[in-house]
């Protein structure tokens, strides 16, 4: 069993997808710009801002990338409260990995600040050990750079811990990082698509995990 279990947060841990495409659509309508579709978005969710809007609006001037990617980041800080929920179970299984001894931490391509914010709204925030946001890090999903700085922080092995994550960027990041992987199918890529990944498996519901919590 594991000792620490890095949790990606949007479509993971925190149901913010509500909020994620809200924040797009009024950034872009505030450009003037035709929104892309709620579909392409989800399939974004895990990649960073910058690289996001790149996909979603190609072939813009770098003055326009840093405009869209200020509008989204206002735009969600003031979305967030409404529009971010706790998956339902998610409490329950992070009071059981702390309670049994096992380190949570957050791999997020949100920057530290918001994540840290998403989780004192959800109230979650005392479970999570150490919040590795898109700036502490050089390189992004699906590179290994946010799992290898977290095991830096702790001091601990690879072999010791598992990347819980909703998409392939977050399963590819572990296996970059030869860390263990375990995907969700609630949130932003179905359980085929993570499949494709190869991660030890696919679960349905949270109290699916516990069964890789260490014996208290």
């Amino acid at each position: 069993m594991y000792k620490v279990f890095i949790f990606d947060f949007d479509g993971t841990v925190g149901d913010s997808t509500a909020c994620i495409i809200a924040s797009y659509r009024a950034t872009f309508a505030k450009h003037k710009l035709a929104a892309p579709s709620s579909e392409m978005i989800v399939s974004t969710m895990g990649l960073v801002l910058p690289e996001v809007l790149r996909i979603l609006l190609p072939g813009q001037s770098d003055e326009l990338y840093e405009s869209l990617a200020k509008g989204y980041r206002s735009a969600y800080l003031g979305l967030l409260p409404a529009n971010t929920r706790l998956y339902e179970g998610m409490d329950n299984l992070l009071h059981s990995l702390t309670t049994r001894g096992a380190i949570c931490t957050i791999a997020t391509s949100k920057i530290t600040t918001v994540a840290e914010l998403s989780c004192e709204h959800l109230g979650i925030r005392q479970y999570f050990k150490l919040i590795v946001g898109s700036d502490k890090v050089e390189q992004h999903k699906p590179h290994p750079d946010t799992v290898l700085y977290t095991l830096k922080q702790l001091n601990i092995s690879t072999g010791e811990a598992v990347v819980i994550g909703d998409s392939t960027f977050d399963l590819e990041m572990a296996h970059a990082a030869g860390v263990a992987c375990i995907g969700v199918s609630w949130g932003a890529h179905g359980g085929e698509e993570l499949l494709t990944a190869k991660p030890l498996a696919v679960v349905d519901r949270p109290s699916e995990l516990l069964e890789y919590i260490p014996e208290a």
